[in-house]
């Protein structure tokens, strides 16, 4: 899995929507036929991509938006990679997800 699939993945957990778009909504959105796909945020803003999470302020946004939904995030490195653990503060259970 290459990393702007990872960053989907990850957009799609923290509740992004992906939405293949017609000529005229890409004119409307985005003022040019950039992409025939747009992703659109939480907040419901539109952008051609999902986010990138795997660098520093990507992190930080992960960050930030998973604790607005009450999630608490636990790294750590191992040899062979990095595993971080994400516990839903709310009592839904525990989701883990090994990055290498």
């Amino acid at each position: 899995m290459n990393h702007r699939e990872i960053d989907a993945k990850v957009a799609e957990c923290l509740g992004w929507k992906r939405k293949r778009l017609t000529s005229n909504e890409a004119f409307r959105l985005f003022g040019d036929f950039v992409s025939n796909v747009a992703w659109f945020s939480p907040k419901g803003k539109a952008f051609t991509d999902p986010p990138t999470f795997l660098d520093g302020n990507g992190m930080l946004l992960l960050i930030e938006e998973v604790r607005r939904q009450g999630i608490y995030l636990d790294p750590s490195h191992y040899p062979e990679g990095w595993r971080v653990d994400a516990l839903k503060l709310d009592g839904d259970g525990i989701m883990s997800l090994m990055v290498t």
